[in-house]
């Protein structure tokens, strides 16, 4: 991922409906993407300074 490249309004995937979301310079969080009832939802995993890959990785895997 491009992670220090990335500008505020992307989404960076990481595979598995894992995603970070860059909402201001600042402010980068992991969000997990899955579908309800017929609906594209996302659930919030944590914020990037503090919750690592491996975490928001291992959070994903727990909520499928």
């Amino acid at each position: 991922m491009q992670v220090n490249k990335a500008k505020p309004g992307d989404r960076l995937s990481d595979g598995g409906g894992l995603y970070l979301r860059v909402t201001s310079p600042d402010a980068r969080s992991w969000v997990f993407r899955y579908g309800r009832d017929g609906k594209e939802r996302y659930m919030g995993l944590g914020s990037l300074n503090a919750v690592s890959l491996s975490e928001a990785r291992a959070r994903a895997a727990g909520s499928r």
